[in-house]
């Protein structure tokens, strides 16, 4: 299929329009093929490599890469097999099968993989795995929710975007730009963005940008050529022979994924010959040619070159690693492994309220985010006085605060109940919020000080990001993780295991949810050994932990952030959230903080946690109202 001219960007065709009521349909029936379909956990990692649009975007370079940086844990690629008519699940072989048999893709892979055509992609998987498979790559599948996927990029073509925006038939979007994104690892840029494709994307998605690139076999300066190509936009192939220097006699686009017939492969060469040309094509088309044709026929192949390596290759890390995959369908496997014994009777009772919070939960994600925020601001500063856990938010503010009068008490814990209300409202929608460094524009999370949680990320060694319960302070692991830095999150256990799932919200797919205790503890040390990053929010009580000034009060605080720290001699970095108003937060990465090592091993541990505390304590003295004081921080 060739993509009409009205799907293109910017494009006022009027046949965009009318089609629009169909498209709008079709979004529908993409969206309720998912609704309920939890998908089938494969036991090895499953990479999605897809895009939003039909028509091509660059997934098999990107597939073709992945395979090449995953050789430690040899991956199967797994495609749909278009434009073949075998249905699968079927092995490959490049010495046997045709493009006409298992489709061009296919074969690109087979050529340096294990590659499988399957229509039914569970069935595919399940071949896969039987086979041998240590990890299993889809090309394409993205909005297939048949099989879960572990990873999932969505390959976007900088040159063409999302097109007009609309949806089949009205354009050439699969889904919404927003539902798509929303389940999204990643973003695969490929080329320069000369459509404002970030416009869409945001900041709540991590991008990577990568170019395709020729593999230059020849020189091909001021060569003659006659072009051809049948991929989704032939207009970039024809434009990387001009960048070579060639000389463009003519160039002839064909219909993604097209047939030739002998007749037309006959009038290429002859168009060629005329005039006194070289014929050439892309890879993906050289192997639709049947063999005994491709004579006269020359290949510009391309290879995708990332624009910063280390992203991808930590992205792959965590999950080839095992860490991410160690869960079963996103929910840790201790939660699943060990479910706690209960009567039926409080199974009923976790059942109604884990119904209630999805509930409220996909309730909350059809708001406007600024309505939503303001809806549980008006609750909490509404409701949260008058509970009971107010009682302790007074006492602490109390001990805190001994100068300050009751009257400013309450406005501050009226200021607090607010603020929590909000966090709770913006949980479902933390996937739209626009982060950007200062100066960026159209952003709700202003992040200062990047440059740190970079160097962490590039330095090949373990880290540690520190933070505490201020403002949203979801957005403190939100921020390390949108500079490409897969970052594993030590987390309590909910009361209620059913509505574990939720918690997996707060970590867009580049890191483990560690739970608290022993367990958590051992698996935080092997991830710190195998040079992984950790983040802990150091502000709450420890019951077995150390006793350390905070406020002028001993509190019992938790010495793990220093024992990791000074065991594997990693840098910490603390992150601060702040709430500038609303919806607008401000987020600072600071320089990161060393343990000093002076060979008393507790001294040591002492001092660093009492440098923490203050630390805290200075950001709970300059915004009070944005701290959680519901903990019980003090003994007594």
């Amino acid at each position: 299929m060739k993509a009409p001219d009205f799907w293109r960007h910017n494009s006022s065709g009027l046949a965009g329009v009318i089609l629009a009521p169909l498209g709008q349909l079709y979004g529908l029936g993409s969206r309720l093929r998912r609704v309920g379909h939890r998908g089938w956990k494969c036991p090895v990692p499953v990479i999605c490599v897809g895009n939003l649009v039909a028509g091509g975007a660059g997934k098999t370079p990107v597939v073709l890469d992945l395979v090449s940086r995953m050789a430690k844990s040899p991956a199967h690629v797994l495609s749909r097999g278009y434009g073949g008519s075998e249905r699968g699940p079927l092995r490959v072989n490049v010495d046997t099968h045709t493009a006409s048999q298992v489709g061009d893709e296919a074969l690109l892979g087979a050529a340096i993989t294990p590659t499988w055509v399957s229509r039914d992609r569970q069935a595919g998987c399940r071949a896969a795995c039987a086979d041998g498979a240590a990890a299993i790559i889809l090309d394409d599948g993205f909005q297939d929710p048949s099989v879960q996927k572990d990873l999932s990029l969505v390959v976007v073509d900088g040159g063409y975007g999302f097109g007009n925006g609309r949806m089949i038939p009205a354009g050439p979007l699969r889904e919404t730009i927003e539902c798509g994104l929303g389940r999204a690892d990643a973003v695969v840029m490929v080329g320069e963005d000369t459509v404002d494709v970030s416009r869409h994307i945001g900041e709540h998605v991590t991008v990577l940008r990568a170019r395709l690139v020729p593999v230059e076999t020849r020189d091909w300066q001021h060569e003659k050529v006659v072009a051809f190509a049948g991929i989704g936009r032939p207009e970039k192939f024809f434009q990387s022979l001009r960048d070579l220097g060639c000389e463009m006699c003519e160039t002839l686009s064909f219909a993604d994924h097209h047939s030739y017939s002998a007749d037309e492969l006959d009038d290429l060469k002859a168009r060629a010959l005329a005039c006194g040309a070289t014929l050439v094509t892309t890879t993906k088309d050289m192997v639709r040619i049947p063999e005994k044709h491709r004579l006269g026929i020359d290949v510009l192949a391309v290879r995708l070159e990332w624009e910063d390596p280390s992203q991808i290759k930590a992205l792959i890390k965590v999950y080839i690693s095992g860490s991410r995959h160690a869960s079963s369908a996103g929910v840790p496997a201790h939660v699943t492994s060990n479910l706690p014994t209960v009567s039926p009777g409080k199974w009923l009772v976790y059942g109604i309220q884990a119904v209630s919070a999805y509930l409220m939960f996909l309730s909350i994600r059809l708001l406007p985010l600024a309505v939503a925020s303001g809806f549980g601001g008006w609750l909490g500063r509404s409701v949260g006085p008058h509970l009971p856990h107010s009682k302790r938010a007074r006492r602490n503010l109390q001990q805190a605060f001994a100068d300050k009068s009751p009257a400013e008490i309450e406005t501050i814990i009226r200021a607090m109940w607010d603020n929590f209300g909000r966090v709770v409202f913006e949980f479902p929608l933390l996937h739209r919020l626009r982060f950007g460094a200062p100066g960026d524009g159209d952003i709700d999370v202003e992040v200062h000080g990047w440059q740190h949680t970079e160097v962490l990320r590039d330095d090949g060694k373990p880290g540690i990001f520190l933070s505490g319960h201020f403002a949203n302070w979801e957005l403190a692991g939100r921020s390390v993780m949108l500079r490409g830095l897969p970052l594993h999150l030590i987390y309590r256990l909910p009361n209620n295991p059913l509505t574990v799932r939720l918690l997996m919200h707060r970590n867009p797919g580049q890191g483990e949810m560690i739970p608290k205790g022993a367990r958590g503890a051992r698996r935080a040390l092997k991830l710190l050994k195998n040079g992984e990053h950790l983040g802990i929010m150091a502000d709450q009580k420890m019951n077995d932990g150390i006793a350390i000034p905070f406020f002028g009060r001993d509190a019992m605080t938790a010495p793990a952030l220093a024992q990791f720290a000074l065991r594997f001699n990693c840098p910490v970095v603390p992150v601060r959230v702040e709430r500038m108003g609303g919806v607008r937060f401000k987020v600072t990465h600071y320089p990161p903080l060393i343990v000093e090592n002076t060979g008393d091993r507790q001294a040591d541990i002492r001092a660093f946690m009492i440098q923490t505390n203050q630390m805290l304590e200075n950001w709970v003295r300059e915004r009070p109202e944005q701290w959680l004081w519901l903990h019980n921080r003090w003994p007594g």
